[in-house]
């Protein structure tokens, strides 16, 4: 009979956050299977319809929704529940507000980033509504109440630490994993879905160009799109992939406005085995982010042998290593001269750095995780 049992709490699946919900299923699998003494219980209570008709799949909640359901629903929700002789861990800090009505001295979080506190910490740049910097001073409140703050990366870690929300001796770092689906090999099916989504592949004469992620201005999509049309410009074949969504109104306008809206493959968020056949198929992955957690894309493209030209920022020099390639984002001709140089290697090249690159990724499991964790969880099973 196990004495240890952790819950971990999950973000609402409504809000749609395919990242989010990797961490909430992959995480628990590992801790479960690294020790079967420990007993796993995964907790994600329904979001709740609050500003229109209840029912039918795949409705977006507002904002308001959002907050209503956080802030009022998850807590109540929490308070029926037993929370006697467990370990909890919230997965996602934005819900680390849960602390205040959960034991605090047995209570993990995990911090994936900061952006969320920008409100408060740099209210000059990011302008939010009084209500809203409440909530938000609330989960900082119940993030500094927690017993343990795993951070995605040194990066966060030391922001974290720096920012004052966060004693360094509560905190360590324990980077993401990576789905097992992001491997070199290849699998039939999946390619061939691939390939219904992208065309069949046109061999070394069309650079596939490709950005994964969620369409927001962090992820600095028009720096992928002006690299693209500096090759176009150069009478180089090339288009972008675009995984995670349907680019916004002002980035189609910046796409038109630089010749490129024809030459650009919108795809939705992809299952991770057929996200690994696109991998595959990409002839690198651009990765201009301006502020970043961890950058899950680069772990997963190193894992599938792609290339990677990231912006040059310490924390996606974490996660990429040496193995990936930095550029400046006002360095357009910089970013092209780096892909110029990846096309260009030769076979035994490319395949010297394919089988670093897998060396590398084999860092970021969900395994090396939850290994860094289970010594935490038996620690404040005890308290």
């Amino acid at each position: 009979m196990s004495d240890v049992t952790v819950v971990f709490l999950c973000d609402y699946a409504e809000e749609g956050w395919p990242s989010m919900d990797l961490v909430g299923t992959l995480l628990p699998q590992a801790v479960e299977q690294q020790d079967h003494a420990i007993r796993v219980e995964r907790r994600q209570p329904r979001a709740r319809r609050w500003f229109g008709p209840e029912g039918g799949d795949g409705w977006a909640p507002s904002i308001h929704e959002r907050l209503v359901n956080r802030y009022l629903f998850y807590p109540r929700w929490i308070r029926r529940q037993n929370t006697q002789h467990r370990v909890f861990h919230v997965l996602d800090h934005t819900y680390a507000h849960l602390v205040h009505d959960l034991p605090a001295d047995r209570t993990v979080v995990t911090c994936h980033d900061l952006d969320a506190f920008s409100c408060v910490l740099d209210p000059d740049r990011s302008a939010r509504p009084w209500l809203f910097r409440q909530a938000v001073r609330r989960t900082m409140r119940g993030l500094r109440r927690a017993a343990r703050v795993a951070c995605v990366s040194q990066a966060v870690h030391d922001d974290l630490v720096a920012a004052g929300i966060v004693e360094r001796s509560k905190t360590l770092v324990v980077p993401n994993g990576i789905h097992p689906a992001f491997t070199a090999a290849t699998d039939a099916g999946d390619a061939a879905e691939a390939a219904r989504l992208l065309g069949p592949s046109t061999g070394s004469s069309q650079i596939d160009l490709l950005h994964v992620g969620i369409p927001i201005p962090r992820k600095r999509i028009e720096v992928a799109l002006r690299v693209l049309a500096h090759l176009r410009r150069t009478q180089v074949a090339a288009r972008l992939i675009r995984v995670g969504g349907a680019l916004p109104p002002d980035l189609r306008t910046t796409a038109a406005r630089l010749g490129v809206a024809e030459h650009i493959v919108e795809l939705p968020f992809l299952a991770p085995a057929v996200l690994a056949a696109v991998y595959r198929r990409a002839s690198v992955l651009l990765v201009p982010s301006d502020r970043e957690g961890f950058a899950l894309p680069i772990a997963e493209a190193l894992a599938c042998g792609t290339p990677v030209v990231a912006n040059d920022l310490a924390v996606l020099r974490e996660t990429g290593g040496g193995l990936a390639r930095y550029r400046d984002n006002a360095d357009v001709e910089g970013w092209c001269g780096e892909i110029a140089a990846l096309i260009a290697r030769s076979p035994d090249e490319a395949d010297r750095w394919r089988a670093s690159a897998r060396d590398h990724a084999e860092r970021f499991s969900w395994g090396a995780a939850a290994e860094r964790l289970l010594p935490i969880y038996r620690e404040l099973s005890s308290r």
